[in-house]
């Protein structure tokens, strides 16, 4: 090798433990060494790299005697297939005067690190196929570690460039003016290769920044104009309503004006203006914009009144029925108002929210079980009328004290000879019994109809409610 192994004081020993660290961290290699720098062009089949293939760039002697370390350990994907893979390329002034070529043995396979004139650094199989990692680590790794005299093309060495440019729009500029755009360019340059100028240019993380700080100099072309502004008109008549009781108000047309930086801007801010209905309603209660008050010549009413039950008693109560009205009027003709009333929206709301208040007489009834007293007709020859009281289940039943009812019907003849009559009477079921026979008649020259029997109300018995019925 063409370096000078007294500048050397020691070469670095790596282990096979994995980790990330650099190449030589913590170790001594010359006294003048750059940076360890990342191989550029890394091979994507390249696997669990437990030490990053890097190299560094020792030029205290520069040029004869300068020093290129590389080293690094790592393993191959699974999934490569090839008895030569290059690693990655070394940039100009790092690259051997020739062909290096050094031999060493991975997974019991003989391997060669070749460093070709172009950068290129490769591994080559002596034969067959590179080994490859199996599983999720590389227990046996690569290892290269190598160091010879660069080939240095000049005193200053090559520089690579790169340049971005983009427009950036003046964004400082006062109130309703607009800002022009200028074109802002930035030229990264690298001493290593283009690749790496051209990810300086890709990754700038700056570059908005001053972008837009350059467009916003006046001093470097960008300027700032009057804006331009676009028109809308938004028209709608309001009645007055501030008139006293009896009175009507006139209507008045309100205009409003809008602009934009846009046509499309100045029609989105006519069209959904929260506060055009409230203006527009305070512009027509000013009298001085022409709304009036007046006495309407005639005046047409309408009333529509409909019972409602209340709904809000507590469960197991029943609510009773109210009447509700409401009034209406018209200052243009009797039929409007009568249209009104029929087509109320609010008629049913209203309506149910006067019945729930019981300030306006609507009760809750809780509700009692049930007996029922039935009148029937009865069958066979001679029919009996009777009344019998039962409880919800159809069974009969007595209570504690008598029950007072009235019934009725009417008693037709079989032959049209002899007119119908009434029958019927007020009665009283006695206490402890269920059942009465109210009227005997023969079905062979009678029959009965219009059965009707009727209790008072409310009529509640033993903590009973009872309901009649025929």
């Amino acid at each position: 090798m063409e370096y000078n192994k007294k500048r050397v004081y020691q070469i670095p020993v790596f282990n096979t433990g994995g980790g990330n660290g650099s190449p030589g961290d913590g170790v001594l290699l010359a006294s003048d060494l750059g940076d360890w720098l990342d191989l550029p062009e890394k091979s994507l089949n390249i696997f669990d790299e437990q030490i990053n293939i890097q190299y560094k760039l020792d030029m205290m002697s520069y040029p004869d005697k300068a020093i290129l370390f590389l080293a690094g350990q790592f393993g191959v994907k699974s999934n490569f297939v090839g008895s030569e893979l290059i690693l990655g390329v070394l940039p100009l002034n790092t690259r051997p005067k020739h062909q290096l070529k050094q031999n060493f043995t991975c997974q019991s396979t003989e391997c060669y690190l070749v460093i070709e004139l172009n950068g290129e650094v490769k591994l080559q199989a002596v034969s067959g196929d590179l080994p490859v990692t199996i599983g999720v680590s590389e227990p046996d790794p690569y290892f290269i570690n190598v160091d010879y005299n660069p080939k240095i093309e000049d005193d200053n060495g090559t520089v690579f460039t790169a340049t971005r440019s983009q427009n950036f729009t003046r964004n400082n500029c006062g109130i309703g003016s607009i800002g022009s755009s200028v074109t802002f360019e930035k030229t990264y340059t690298s001493t290593i290769s283009q690749v790496d100028a051209n990810n300086q240019r890709a990754n700038d993380a700056n570059f908005a920044t001053e972008g837009q700080a350059w467009a916003n100099d006046p001093t470097n072309g960008a300027t700032c104009s009057t804006a331009p502004s676009f028109s809308a008109q938004r028209s709608q008549s309001f009645t007055r309503n501030d008139c006293a009781s009896g009175e009507i108000g006139s209507s008045v047309p309100f205009v409003k004006n809008y602009t934009g930086s846009t046509q499309q801007a100045a029609d989105d801010a006519a069209a959904n203006d929260p506060n055009f209905a409230s203006e527009g309603q305070a512009f027509a209660n000013n009298p001085s914009n022409g709304g009036t008050c007046s006495v309407p010549a005639q005046r047409y009413y309408a009333q529509r009144t409909q019972s409602f039950i209340r709904n809000n008693c507590a469960a197991g109560s029943t609510g009773s029925a109210i009447p509700f009205t409401k009034n209406y009027q018209s200052d243009i003709s009797q039929s409007d108002a009568d249209n009104k009333a029929a087509n109320d929206p609010d008629f049913a709301t209203e309506g149910q929210a006067f019945a729930n208040d019981p300030e306006n007489g609507a009760t809750c009834t809780v509700n009692l079980p049930k007996y029922y007293l039935t009148l029937s007709g009865g069958v066979g020859e001679i029919r009996q009328i009777s009344v019998t009281l039962t409880d919800e289940n159809g069974e009969e039943v007595s209570v504690s004290e008598g029950l007072q009812f009235t019934w009725s019907g009417v008693l037709n003849p079989l032959t049209g000879d002899v007119s119908p009559s009434n029958i019927g009477a007020t009665r009283t079921l006695a206490a402890e019994l269920s059942s009465l026979n109210l009227y005997s008649y023969s079905s062979n020259t009678h029959y009965v109809t219009n059965l009707v029997i009727t209790v008072p109300t409310p009529n509640v018995v033993d903590g009973h409610d009872i309901i009649s019925q025929s």
